[in-house]
C-alpha cells in the first residue's frame, strides 16, 4: 500500500492528489471507470481530516465502503447509483444506512 502523508498540503492539493493518483488506482484495481465531483472528493477529505486520519485512508474508505455499496445498490436495483454531497454518508459511514 501507498502511503502519502499529506499534512502540509492545501484542501485543494488533497483533491488533485486524490483525482489524479488515489481514484486512478482504485478504478484499475477494481476495472472501473468511476469519477467523483471536486466537491464530493473535498467533503470526503475534509471529513477523513475531522477524523483525524491520514489521507492515505481515502483509499480504504472508498474500496470498502463506497464501491462496495455502489455495487450493491447496482445489483439490486440494475442501475449505478447517483452520489451526492445530500446522500454521500451512506455510501462512506458503514455504520450508517440510506
Amino acid at each position: 500500500m501507498e502511503i502519502i502523508h499529506l499534512e502540509s498540503y492545501s484542501l485543494e492539493q488533497k483533491v488533485e492528489i486524490a483525482k489524479k493518483y488515489i481514484i486512478p488506482s482504485i478504478n484499475k484495481k477494481i476495472a472501473s471507470k468511476l469519477v467523483f465531483e471536486d466537491d464530493i472528493l473535498r467533503y470526503i477529505i475534509e471529513k477523513i481530516t475531522q477524523m483525524k486520519m491520514e489521507l492515505e485512508k481515502l483509499k480504504t474508505i472508498l474500496m470498502k465502503n463506497l464501491w462496495k455499496k455502489i455495487a450493491k445498490d447496482a445489483l439490486e436495483k440494475k442501475e449505478i447509483p447517483q452520489i451526492s454531497l445530500e446522500n454521500i454518508d451512506s455510501f462512506i459511514c458503514a455504520d450508517k444506512n440510506p
